[in-house]
This record gives structure tokens, sequence and C-alpha cells, in this order.
């Protein structure tokens, strides 16, 4: 059987069970902060909220991409091993001093709110990151998903039973450390006994000099992303309350679930694969092309639900101490953005793969400066402005990855977009079909939870029982990939 074929196998066992436990992760994480949106406040949620995304940007420093280096490579030494661990060691270690021991006057930057404690807990998660490097790269080459799905699976559910069984004892700091940081300090602990690995201690420079442009260049496209991902939330904190904040990053992290949990998750599938064929043409683009109609198939249905049903979905997420009528608006705008962004881990394993450093920094150079300046334009005014911006940006973001990707890849990739529109077309169907359900039967005095469940279990139905008919490619590759066989 020929390396690709064997490849693809391999691929279609990891998007099993990372498609799997990233839809049992994304209902858990779902559900632990429809709980705890409930008994914590808002503004608790805002300080919680704003160090996160503080101190996720250490995490495009961490391992200073040595991770995606090792990956890519056909053949690794012991001697790259052993430069990669160095390296990991050393920026985790930097990272984490630097949060830990500068959690205070990070905190300054906001005026309204002091975060300083949340930044200082998050910062343990660079010692484990340091530990977990070598473990994750000898599985991601492996390609050995079923192993690491299991790990991320275990670890948000004892990450979330922590941080459910907090919130109800009043703990709301420990509760929300483990809601947004629990998952990878558990997951990265995991890791580091999952496989067998001697730490080595030994920077090589002939190891380094040679990939130290690829590096810098895939550190400079991760902390990019890291900006479009986070800077708004951040200078919100500067300008606003922290339950401005709140409000704001709520509904956009409803929007990031998907794309964080199922999107990036698949992705990571996606990247380890697509190296390995990448002097496979016909192979790449076909695992390329086939990969995100499943994406698109996953993640277009429930953004469409989001912008359809925002209105019962706040009042049966949130508490009556947020504003509803103000995170609908937003849950609609980030929603639209987020079909958008559906495609961008997918994107990036291209460009990573394909791209020369030159073009990876034109594209990080591009997205970043229209974001900035969308978000300059809109920060004076107000949070709907803010999310707007955020829209655009995205709509920017897909036309650059669509240009340059294009180059890349043996058909068109604008011509493929055409296979695309039975998942668009269901979707807007369903979608318009649901919101016509809620509209007429919002009237109904059902307990906002349960009402919100039943029209969800509608769309779905409805969105399966359409694509069956309209989009038969799509339902075929989400039931292959769901009941493959390959071991």
């Amino acid at each position: 059987m020929s390396e690709p074929t064997n490849v693809t196998q391999l691929q279609q066992k990891g998007n099993q069970w990372n498609t799997i436990t990233s839809v049992l992760i994304f209902f858990i994480q779902f559900v632990v902060s429809y709980f705890l949106n409930k008994i914590i406040l808002p503004n608790e949620f805002g300080k919680a909220i704003w160090a996160f995304a503080i101190v996720g940007f250490g995490y495009f420093l961490s391992h200073f991409s040595w991770f995606e280096v090792l990956v890519r490579k056909e053949k690794v030494s012991k001697q790259d091993e052993a430069t990669g661990f160095t390296i990991s060691i050393l920026s985790n270690l930097f990272l984490f001093c630097i949060f830990f021991f500068g959690a205070n006057t990070i905190a300054k930057f906001t005026e309204e709110f002091n975060a300083a404690s949340y930044i200082k807990a998050y910062s343990f998660i660079y010692i484990l990151l340091a530990l977990s490097f070598l473990p994750l790269v000898k599985l991601t080459r492996d390609i050995a998903f079923t192993t690491i799905s299991k790990i991320n699976l275990s670890a948000k559910l004892i990450s979330s039973l922590c941080a459910i069984g907090l919130a109800l004892i009043q703990r709301p700091f420990l509760s929300l450390f483990f809601l947004y940081m629990g998952a990878d300090l558990f997951t990265n602990f995991f890791l580091i006994f999952a496989t067998k690995w001697k730490p080595k201690f030994n920077f090589s420079k002939t190891t380094f000099l040679p990939n130290k442009n690829l590096a810098a260049t895939l550190t400079l496209q991760k902390l990019a992303g890291g900006v479009s991902s986070n800077l708004d939330s951040i200078l919100i904190g500067q300008n606003y309350t922290d339950g401005q904040v709140a409000h704001y990053t709520k509904p956009y992290g409803v929007r990031s679930m998907p794309v964080s949990f199922i999107a990036r998750s698949i992705s990571k599938v996606t990247f380890p694969t697509l190296s390995k064929l990448q002097h496979s043409p016909k192979a790449f683009t076909e695992t390329f092309f086939n990969t995100q109609h499943f994406l698109g198939y996953l993640l277009f249905p429930l953004f469409g639900m989001l912008i359809a049903l925002a209105k019962p979905f706040s009042v049966a997420y949130f508490s009556p101490d947020w504003d509803i009528q103000l995170v609908t608006k937003l849950l609609q705008i980030f929603a639209l953005a987020g079909m958008l962004a559906s495609f961008n881990p997918h994107f990036s394993s291209l460009l990573q793969i394909k791209a020369s450093n030159k073009q990876l920094n034109a594209v990080t150079f591009s997205q970043n400066i229209i974001f900035i300046l969308l978000l300059i334009v809109s920060l004076p005014l107000g949070l709907i402005a803010i999310a707007v911006a955020k829209l655009l940006s995205a709509l920017a973001d897909f036309l650059i990855f669509s240009f340059i990707s294009n180059k890349h890849l043996e058909q068109g990739y604008f011509s493929s977009l055409k296979g695309f529109l039975p998942t668009i077309f269901t979707t807007t169907i369903t979608a318009g079909a649901s919101y016509a359900l809620y509209s007429a039967t919002n009237h109904i005095n059902i307990q906002s939870t349960l009402y919100f469940i039943g029209l969800a279990l509608v769309y779905g139905l409805l969105y399966l029982g359409l694509s069956y008919f309209i989009d038969q490619k799509g339902f075929n590759t989400f039931k292959e990939t769901i009941l493959n066989k390959y071991v």
C-alpha cells in the first residue's frame, strides 16, 4: 500500500477520534460555562478572561515554534530533539518568570480592575508546557491522535468537575481558574507520562541555524494570530470596566468554542498529515479540500444556529445579571465572523508547510495591519462597533488566506468553493426555518433552557435531514469519519 494511502488512513482515524472527543469537549465546556454563568457575576468573569488573554500571548512564544519545525521534518534526530527540548525549557521558564513575577506590573494596564492574582495562577502552565514538549512532538509525528484525544477528554472532564464543584462552594476565583486553565494543566501533565522520553540539554548550532528563519517566521505568525484573537479584549480591559470585558468576551468565547475545540483540533491532525503528503501534490490537494468541506459541514450549522436562535440561546445561557440584549447582538455578529474563521487553522497548516517565509510574513503583516486599524477606529465607539470590526477583520483574513493558498494547490481554490454551496444552502434553509419556528412559539411559557434545547434539537434534525438530500458529499464525509474502520 502506498504511503499517501497509509497517511490518509491515519488521518481518517485521527479525525474520527478528534471529531468525537472535540464534540464531547465542546459540549462539556458549554455545559460548565452554562452553570458558571448562572452562579458567578460578570465582573469576576471579566478579570479572569482578561488575565487569560494576557497570559495566552505567551503561548505563541512557547517553544519558539520548534514543535512545528520538528513535526514537519521528514526525519528527526536525537540532536534535533535535544535542541528542541532545550529551547522549550528556556522559553517556557522565561515566560513563567515574566507572568508570575511581573503580574502586578502587568495588571496596572487596567484602571478599573486588578487581575494580578489570575495572571500569577495561570503562569504555572508554562512549567508543564516545557516538560510536555517532546512527548507531544512524538505523538503528533506518529499521528497518534487516539492517545492525544483520550488525554484531552480526560483533562477536560477533571477540570470541569473542579470548576463546577468550586463554584458551588462559592470559590469563584478557583472555579474560573479551572474553567480557563485547568484543561491545559491536566493535558500537559498527562502528556509528560504518555510516552518514553529522556530529557537532554544539548543546544546544537548546526541543528538550530538551518531552521531559525522558519522558526522565527512561524513564531511571528502565531504571535500575530494572538494579536488578532486577544488584542481587542485587552484594550477593552484598559478602556472599559471588567463587566464590559465580560459582556464582550463571553459571546466571543461562544463563537470561539467551535473553532478552538473542533477546527483547531482537526487541524492538529491535518498538519502532520499534509506534512507527510507535501511531495504528493494530488493527495495533498485532495486531503486539504476534503478536510475543509468536513469542517464546513460541522461548523456552518453551529454558527447558523447561533445567528438564528441568538435570543433564546442568550436567555438560556446567561443569568439575569447579564445584559441579554447586548450579548444577543454581539453573539450574532461573532457567529457570522466564526463562519469565516472556521478555516483559519486549516489554512495555517497548509501555509506552514508550503508557503515561503516571505509569504508567511506577508500574510501575517497584512492581516494584523487591517485588524489593528479597524480596532483603533472602532474602540471609542462601543462594544458593537468593535464586534463589527472583528467581523470585517475575519472577512479580510479569509480572503488573504484564500489568495495565498490558491498558489499551493493543484486545483484552484476559488473554483472549489462551489463545493460548499450545498452546505451553505442547507445551513441557510435550516436557520431560516428555525428562526420562523422561534418567532411563532416564543410566547409559549416554557422554561428557557428546555425551550432552547427543543429548538436546537429541531434545528439539528432538520439540518441532518436536508443535508442527506442536498449536501450528500458533506453528509457522507461526516458519516465515514464517524464510522471510520481504519486502525
